[in-house]
């Protein structure tokens, strides 16, 4: 929905607790614009100091993609990370055992890549609720 000509408007929309069991384990912001509609997420991990980076703003979504939570499981270790994609598509990212492509094949539906489970969560279904990310 992002129109790349848009000057946005950001305004905050509402937020995504991440939970692992008991635990509060982070919490994905979500912001949009007041006139194209565009999301925008920052994901703030619990007990995580940021580094601050010469960045300013937000990142916009590339064509056709969305924000999910992807989330990687390796016995009692989770990670979890913010990622651009869409269900259907492949993805590069940094897992336990470095970088590793995915198959997105199926929203919510856990999958076994190597010695580690995975799971994908759209962000635009969860604003204002909570994902436990444990499976």
């Amino acid at each position: 929905m992002s129109d790349k000509n848009c000057k946005h408007i950001i305004k905050y929309y509402g937020a995504i607790n991440i939970f692992a069991g008991p635990n509060i384990e982070g919490v994905i912001d979500v912001y949009h614009c007041r006139r194209c509609k565009a999301l925008f997420a920052d994901l703030r991990k619990i007990g995580i100091f940021l580094t601050l980076s010469s960045k300013i703003g937000f990142d916009e979504l590339e064509k056709d993609n969305e924000w999910l939570l992807l989330v990687c499981l390796k016995g009692d270790e989770n990670k979890f990370n913010l990622v651009q994609g869409k269900i259907g598509s492949k993805i590069i990212h940094e897992c336990f055992e470095g970088n590793s492509e995915i198959d997105l094949e199926k929203e919510e539906e856990v999958f076994k890549t190597g010695n580690v489970w995975h799971r994908v969560f759209r962000v635009s279904k969860y604003i204002n609720k909570e994902i436990e990310i444990l499976h």
